[in-house]
């Protein structure tokens, strides 16, 4: 909870929905286990849907103020990640300069209201069109999402910066928690060199999945990476 707060979102959300969320315990987008928040809509989601879900790919208030033509009293309404310094992602990224960030469906929504609907949008969007503002921005956005080309926003750090653990609540008697367990054999499948990329992507997304401790048998019985080391470790007790 404490990063909702650090952050400077907290005051968006009640206690009622973050104690909810915190006894959530599937992903909002693929229903998996998540021990992890996307903090711009403080909601559950789990890292691969982070690494590449378009939902989960944040705009900067700068981009928001451009894009939808935003100003200062309506971004107040809207949660807004101060990032923190730190290390990010899965391969690991220093970040020390502070970046302000949003979700991008939310400022869509406020702009309609700001707008008066998808017309007055429209009409925005149309007078802005000549600005050097917007069409850089536009610009920037045809090349990250030109048709045939790879998700350019894949693993991209704003992803990750606005992410918080978040452990899931089992049983609120108790306090008992869970961090959801992670499986070695994914990790050692998925640093097989003989993989094409399409298998090394999907691998890297079973190594990156955790699970409820319910589940975890369930992914043991289709993961051969798992099996094998079960099997080396039995061998090498008797």
């Amino acid at each position: 909870m404490a990063s909702l707060v650090y952050t400077g979102v907290a005051n968006h959300f009640t206690v009622c929905h973050l104690f909810g969320i915190l006894c959530v315990s599937k992903c909002s987008s693929c229903a998996n286990f998540a021990a992890f928040i996307w903090l711009p809509e403080c909601k559950r989601v789990c890292v691969p849907c982070v690494r590449k879900d378009p939902a989960y790919m944040p705009m900067t208030v700068a981009d928001a103020t451009i894009a939808f033509g935003l100003g200062k009293k309506m971004l107040e309404t809207i949660p807004i990640v101060k990032t923190l310094p730190g290390e990010y992602g899965l391969w690991t990224s220093t970040r020390r300069r502070q970046m302000l960030l949003l979700s991008e469906q939310w400022a869509r929504e406020a702009a309609l209201i700001v707008h008066g609907g998808e017309d007055g949008l429209s009409a925005y969007l149309r007078k802005a069109s000549t600005k050097s503002t917007m069409i850089a921005y536009q610009h920037r956005m045809a090349r990250r999402n030109a048709l045939g080309c790879a998700n350019k926003t894949l693993d991209n750090i704003s992803r990750y910066l606005a992410t918080a653990f978040m452990p899931v609540l089992l049983q609120r008697a108790t306090g008992e928690v869970s961090e959801g367990v992670f499986y070695t054999g994914c990790r050692i499948a998925s640093e097989g060199r003989t993989l094409s990329g399409q298998q090394k992507e999907l691998l890297i997304d079973r190594r990156e999945q955790s699970y409820s401790p319910s589940c975890f048998l369930l992914h043991f019985r289709e993961c051969l990476a798992a099996q094998q080391i079960w099997k080396e470790r039995s061998r090498s007790t008797q």
